[in-house]
């Protein structure tokens, strides 16, 4: 499943280069992204790694999709025995980015965003009582840092909300290009 996140980042990559530094361009451009990260709640945990390819319209605004994968883990205190263990999730989702850039540092940004779409497990889910349920929808906030690392490379880091079958806050450590 890594394969072909890797895949599809390269053949985005190679259909529509990026067009200039992301945080100094004032006209549109590709973007993409590559994050890792995990999410922890009270019966929950998760680790994902996504990819993301985008229009940055211009300093300040980023819309994209994303997609990855994400193994989840969630156990259920009134019942032990209802849980699968760790399962797969393969998510697909919106991508909002608000970048506000600093004024003593203008190549690195504070960003707000939201993530918002839905996913699908392919072979189990979570709790054995709703097998039937294979989707799930998932909205994640985030809030961090965007840094500019060299010409078109940027390293961020962001804390995040995450709703879905996985309710937590986690953190993403990804890059940008």
């Amino acid at each position: 499943m890594k394969s072909f996140g890797t895949f599809l980042l390269t053949v985005l990559f190679v259909i529509f280069p990026p067009k200039a530094e992301a945080q100094t361009i004032e006209y549109g451009g590709m973007q993409y992204g590559v994050k890792v990260g995990t999410s922890a709640g009270i019966h929950c945990t998760e680790r994902h790694i996504d990819v993301s390819a985008g229009w940055r319209f211009n300093r300040k605004h980023y819309l994209g999709i994303g997609t990855g994968y994400q193994q989840t883990d969630i156990t259920d205190d009134a019942d032990p025995t209802n849980g699968n263990g760790k399962v797969a999730f393969i998510p697909l989702y919106a991508d909002y980015t608000y970048y506000l850039p600093f004024n003593a540092h203008s190549n690195d940004s504070f960003l707000l965003g939201v993530e918002a779409g839905g996913g699908y497990y392919p072979d189990k889910t979570p709790c054995k009582e709703n097998y039937d349920n294979r989707f799930s929808p998932i909205i994640k906030a985030k809030i961090g840092l965007d840094f500019h690392i060299v010409k078109t490379l940027n390293l961020n880091v962001a804390l995040g909300v995450l709703i879905s079958d996985v309710a937590g806050i986690g953190i993403d450590i990804g890059a940008t290009f």
